[in-house]
């Protein structure tokens, strides 16, 4: 019979923890009849073992309601994982429903399957859960954030480095500092301890480079940040693939950062064909370094991946406007908004990827009276919060910058804005590739704000910016005049 300590993650949402104990154990490498019970009433049939998980010091269980969402993008990295950490006495398993663990335990993975013994035992788990079952006598249950961070986690254990209040409080402050470096101001010291206790999140290697952009506007320091996370994550396909989505999304002015990043994230998509978020970034990554060729085949295969999942429908339309041909999947990216409206999509986003539509496609009336259908409609939370949380908020930042443009352009039109309201405008016009005109407006905001230290660093970035966009183009140039 094995008992646990338990060390419960969680997705980005609080769960409840997944807290298992054995009952009962057969022979390593075949079906099994194990069952373990939750004390809340969840309870797993081991239905695909794997030689030495019983008598492993730990266990990683995560648990997916369906097996459709997103075990196809951690599949692969949960079975690296397993071999990764097999030696070192670690085991891994997922616990699903019992068709969908029939399912996957037919294909032999590198990793123990269970099935929920009772129907909808899983219902109640929005998104996935993690649990670390460490061997020794005694429970205690600590609540993580994703797969991003559970590497870190393990290794902690591993070296019984682990401490209850300590981890709490380190991924709060992540989750903290994720939330809120896109607002600017001083984070170096947030930074340097998220990096010292997630080495290998990409959340927190993507922090460090927005602090850079966003929080200092200092270019050197933020590719060095990106270079530094892609070497930390090159084993980390899942922690990969949360870098490169906020990177990507937190700047587009360097096209070789994209090609950069493109070329980071080719192995983890690789290692997941049938995942729609590892496929969705690694579209925005291909369409933004101009592998439009190699994109097409990815945007064949995504309808079918993203299903009816509004959120996922928005974010595929908003991404294929991406490409420098965006009329070519005008037709896509419209169904897709619509189908995303049909189930319940978040209303300010299908209008914000109808309206990028409608301009990376030169439809330029028609995002007008979109707009103004909107503004009629009162969806939104005001002109200056519109365009300032889209822009920002890691969940929306680089996705709907035209809109956030066109709230700014009304700002303009209908008020008198105030110096805290031309940051918003400046940061708008920067996003959408105005540079020059950010600059102008963020001088005066900057000087009306009496110089406040988050206004200069943001001026700091256009400025750079605007110095490597000028010399980038000065090099083509003279590229260009250099017989052959």
């Amino acid at each position: 019979m094995r008992t646990y300590r338990s060390i419960a993650v969680a997705s980005v949402f609080t769960l409840a923890p997944l807290c298992l104990t054995a009952q009962g154990s057969t022979a390593q490498g075949s079906t099994t009849e194990q069952r373990h019970e939750q004390p809340g009433g969840l309870a797993v049939r081991i239905v695909h073992d794997q030689p030495g998980a019983a008598t492993a010091k730990m266990t990683v269980w995560i648990s997916y309601p369906h097996r459709n969402g997103d075990l196809h993008d951690h599949q692969q990295y949960l079975e690296d994982l397993a071999t990764r950490f097999r030696d070192r006495g670690i085991a891994i398993a997922i616990a699903l429903p019992e068709d969908d663990a029939k399912a996957v335990a037919a294909k032999k993975p590198r990793l123990v399957v269970a099935a929920a013994t009772e129907e909808g035992t899983l219902d109640n788990i929005r998104g996935m859960s993690f649990v670390l079952t460490q061997g020794t006598s005694g429970e205690a249950i600590v609540v993580m954030r994703s797969l991003d961070t559970a590497v870190d986690t393990i290794e902690k254990c591993l070296k019984d480095a682990f401490n209850h209040q300590a981890h709490q409080k380190a991924e709060r402050a992540l989750a903290s500092l994720w939330r809120d470096v896109g607002d600017g101001g001083e984070f170096d010291v947030a930074v340097t301890q998220a990096l010292a206790t997630w080495p290998r999140s990409g959340r927190a290697r993507a922090c460090a480079v927005l602090n850079e952009w966003w929080c200092k506007g200092d270019l050197l320091a933020a590719q060095k940040a990106i270079d530094d996370g892609i070497k930390a994550l090159s084993n980390e396909a899942v922690p990969m693939a949360e870098f490169v989505d906020l990177v990507l999304r937190g700047d587009r002015s360097d096209p070789k950062v994209a090609q950069q990043l493109a070329m980071a994230m080719a192995p983890a998509a690789a290692g997941a064909p049938r995942g729609t978020f590892m496929q969705l970034v690694n579209l925005r990554a291909l369409l933004r370094a101009g592998q439009d060729r190699v994109a097409g085949r990815i945007v064949a295969t995504l309808p079918k991946r993203v299903g009816g999942n509004a959120s996922n429908q928005l974010i595929f339309a908003e991404t294929l406007m991406d490409s420098s041909t965006p009329a070519a999947f005008r037709d896509l990216a419209e169904r897709m908004i619509q189908n995303a409206e049909s189930n319940g999509g978040n209303r300010q986003w299908v209008y914000a990827a109808r309206h990028k539509v409608l301009k990376r496609c030169g439809d330029n009336e028609a995002a007008e009276k979109m707009m103004d259908e909107y503004r009629a409609r009162n969806l939104g939370t005001g002109l200056n919060n519109d365009a300032w949380y889209l822009i920002v908020q890691p969940q929306s930042m680089g996705r709907f910058n035209t809109f956030a443009l066109a709230q700014c352009e009304q700002m303009l039109r209908v008020e008198k804005p105030d110096f805290v309201s031309m940051d918003t405008i400046a940061l708008a016009h920067f996003v959408n590739g105005k540079v020059d005109k950010a600059i102008e407006i963020q001088t005066t905001a900057a000087q009306q704000s009496q110089n406040d230290p988050i206004y200069v660093a943001r001026l700091r970035r256009y400025k750079e910016t605007k110095e490597a966009m000028d010399e980038r183009q000065e090099k083509q140039a003279r590229k260009k005049k250099t017989p052959k």
